[in-house]
């Protein structure tokens, strides 16, 4: 199914969950023809757990350096890390935010976005930073104004809706995102950001404002991704695909990607070491992608 998918995409994507859409989209179908999606919900109201950078980065520093240096993230670094077990993934998140902890906020979230390692490249890269040109163009000084800004104009429409979309339409069903309504989005610009996120809450407004109508069985529970398990797949079935088209042999001739970055991505992956899925999943993206598409590169 992956190798499909990517067809269907165009491109190369690294966010597994485009997998799952496709096969909500596809059973979906077999009763309907048209669905609502949450899609920009999280953008707008501030629910993702990583827009809490800024205030954990106050409290970081607050910590005396040599401290922070010399003991906190050499242990850090150490732990055991992996997506799939509930423990390892807090490991996984506390090591991706020590290592750019002492980076400004704004350059610590685009650090926090990034998925592949910056000596990734064969050659160097002089392309403009596209996340960086986002943050920069907001014109509010507030660090989550800033977060929100940058995700809404690159991680949604070049992601989420791309891949909604085509998801969707590879099963023949239309998808709409309420959400998403240019009056919608007005609003919620327009509201604070202490009511969106409020202490460890979580789009906070949204669930006040509808707190006498859902159950809180489902304004409580606990905020889950909707991606696949593809760092334990990438372990165990996908590993052939890994050994296929990411051996450092295949990538030299091909000559975009540093073989020895790469491989100390997937080795560190697989032994637990570092969570390289989205990185991973990035470069077999791609390489199906070329392979698929004939690219010439």
């Amino acid at each position: 199914l992956f190798p499909e998918l990517i067809g269907y995409l165009d491109e190369p994507l690294a966010d597994s969950s485009f997998i799952v859409t496709y096969l909500v989209s596809r059973l979906a179908r077999e009763s309907v023809t048209v669905i609502l999606s949450g899609v920009g919900g999280d953008e707008l109201f501030g629910g993702y757990r990583r827009y809490y950078t800024a205030a954990l980065n106050q409290m970081w520093q607050r910590i005396p350096g040599s401290l922070r240096r010399g003991i906190l993230n050499p242990v850090i670094e150490h732990l055991p890390a992996d997506r799939n077990n509930r423990v390892l993934n807090y490991f996984r998140l506390a090591q991706g935010f020590a290592r750019a902890a002492e980076l400004p906020p704004e350059l610590h979230y685009l650090d926090t976005l990034s998925v592949l390692p910056p000596n990734i490249l064969s050659a160097p890269n002089a392309t403009p930073d596209l996340l960086e040109q986002a943050v920069q163009a907001c014109d509010s000084g507030d660090t989550l104004d800033r977060m929100l800004f940058c995700d809404l104009k690159t991680s949604l429409p070049e992601q989420l809706l791309l891949l909604t979309d085509k998801m969707s339409m590879a099963c023949s069903l239309e998808v709409r995102v309420p959400y998403l309504d240019h009056r919608v989005v007005e609003f919620a610009a327009r509201i604070p950001n202490a009511l969106k996120i409020k202490g460890r809450a979580l789009r906070h407004i949204q669930k006040q404002t509808f707190a006498k109508r859902l159950p809180d069985t489902v304004l409580n529970r606990r905020k889950r991704g909707f991606g696949a398990p593809i760092g334990a797949w990438l372990r165990h079935d996908l590993r052939p695909m890994i050994d296929d088209l990411l051996n450092e042999d295949s990538l030299r001739a091909q000559g975009v990607f540093d073989a020895r970055t790469a491989r100390q991505l997937i080795d560190d992956h697989m032994d637990l070491k570092r969570d390289g899925t989205d990185g991973i999943l990035a470069l077999l993206s791609f390489q199906i992608w070329a392979r698929q598409f004939s690219v010439s590169l």
